[in-house]
């Protein structure tokens, strides 16, 4: 299906009843195709239990951890330059802190490991120490930060 808009009319885009709206802004020509849902593979599979994994950690973290690594994000802001985009949320801290920490340890398998297994492998339980041993970005003032997960 085409259609062609006049009269400075813009194109539509997205979805609607089943079909992908798209444009096309050189011929202002709008074209639609039939939704396919693409399908799930083996990495997918993969990714989606290391996600719902660091999920249950996370949810077990104490709630003055979870403010620890707020007020990290928010001071570590000024300390990006322009090329780098801050993270402003401080759940991403935490994915990153966990992949970086696994990557040195292959023994530890993200998808099954639990928080009491991280502790017992030697895991950094506070912000400060996170950023002592290099798996998150140092700040300058990070002495409050010593809440345990």
């Amino acid at each position: 299906m085409r259609l062609t808009y006049r009269y400075n009319i813009r194109s539509l885009s997205g979805r609607l009843i089943g079909l992908v709206l798209f444009e096309r802004k050189k011929t202002k020509n709008a074209f639609c195709r039939a939704f396919v849902k693409p399908g799930s593979t083996e990495q997918h599979l993969k990714f989606k239990g290391i996600k719902q994994n660091m999920g249950a950690i996370w949810r077990k973290c104490s709630v003055a951890f979870k403010g620890d690594l707020k007020k990290y994000s928010r001071l570590r802001i000024p300390y990006c330059s322009r090329d780098e985009i801050p993270v402003y949320g401080y759940y991403a801290y935490f994915i990153k802190f966990l992949y970086k920490y696994c990557a040195d340890k292959p023994e530890i398998d993200l998808k099954t490991v639990t928080k009491e297994e991280l502790e017992m492998s030697g895991c950094p339980v506070t912000v400060k120490n996170m950023i002592e041993e290099g798996y998150i970005p140092a700040i300058e003032n990070v002495e409050e930060l010593i809440n345990e997960w």
